[in-house]
């Protein structure tokens, strides 16, 4: 008991940190009253209902671009694209607003999206110029983008950019607006590089950290030594830390799952990655200027 409270437990920090970090700084005690939540209480993590019911009702900007980057290639990237235009475009409601795009980036020639995302042929005449098809999950695709003017066409645009730095894409560098996810492997040299990257680019105010959420994807790797403290390290400096499991269903040369296809516990961790996209956003009246409006 402390001044007539209840007390719990006692803890340093508001999430956890490497040593390394708080080595040399003052630790303040941190003591979470459960008598009365607010100020001073963890917050509780949101169920799985909770996460889909948010996400169902959330209000996307009209021509929102979420931008999947990673610094290598060989991370996903169109796998995770993928899965996040499907889930998006199965949402209960989404009937209502405007489609979601898949947006492809590499050349024609190098692109494996058209078996990997499972397009098909678009409709005929179609309002819309240049898709390549329409997943099987109801998402349009394109391969070199919907012209500037047709954004606003579509509720969400899910990227998926080139190998590099987030802040060299156009749509990441254009569009201040967009939301960045970032992948990377699960190994300690990977995870420091993209804290790196985070930091260089919110030191020269390219990309705050504000806008990036990363997804670690264990699928395509193992974690070693160290890994653990990196992750936390990589956690203060974005928005959001996700952990992406291994699955049977999205190995190479498959195509993605869809509808009662996707496994239910993949619906909900893509669905909590878009739910932590979606708090990033700085609701804005608009994405275009006057002059860019159609």
């Amino acid at each position: 008991m402390t001044d007539g409270v209840t007390t719990t437990w006692v803890g340093y920090g508001g999430r956890p940190v490497s040593i390394d970090i708080a080595r040399g700084r003052p630790l303040l005690e941190f003591i979470e009253n459960t008598s009365e939540p607010g100020i001073g209480s963890r917050p509780r993590p949101l169920t799985h209902h909770a996460v889909a019911d948010r996400l169902a009702l959330a209000h996307w900007p009209s021509g929102h671009q979420i931008v999947v980057c990673s610094l290598t290639g060989g991370t996903g990237r169109t796998t995770l694209s993928g899965l996040i235009g499907t889930v998006l475009t199965e949402l209960p409601y989404a009937h209502l607003r405007r489609p979601v795009a898949l947006v492809e980036t590499n050349p024609p020639e190098l692109s494996v999206t058209p078996r990997r995302w499972g397009i098909v042929d678009p409709e005929p005449g179609t309002e819309f110029h240049g898709p390549v098809g329409c997943t099987l999950s109801g998402a349009w695709a394109f391969q070199d983008g919907p012209r500037r003017r047709e954004r606003t066409s579509f509720s969400i645009l899910v990227i998926d950019a080139p190998s590099g730095l987030p802040s060299e894409v156009s749509a990441v560098a254009e569009d201040p607006t967009a939301s960045v996810i970032l992948l990377t492997r699960p190994d300690r040299a990977s995870l420091a590089d993209a804290a790196d990257a985070l930091v260089w680019m919110h030191r020269h105010s390219q990309v705050t950290r504000d806008r990036v959420t990363v997804v670690i994807n264990e699928g395509i790797g193992k974690s070693d030594r160290h890994a653990k403290a990196a992750g936390a390290v990589l956690g203060i400096r974005c928005t959001a830390v996700h952990r992406l499991g291994p699955n049977p269903t999205l190995a190479p040369g498959l195509v993605l799952p869809s509808g009662e296809a996707l496994p239910t516990r993949l619906r909900r961790r893509i669905a909590s990655i878009c739910l932590d996209v979606w708090s990033t956003i700085r609701h804005h009246p608009t994405h275009f200027t006057p002059e860019e409006k159609p």
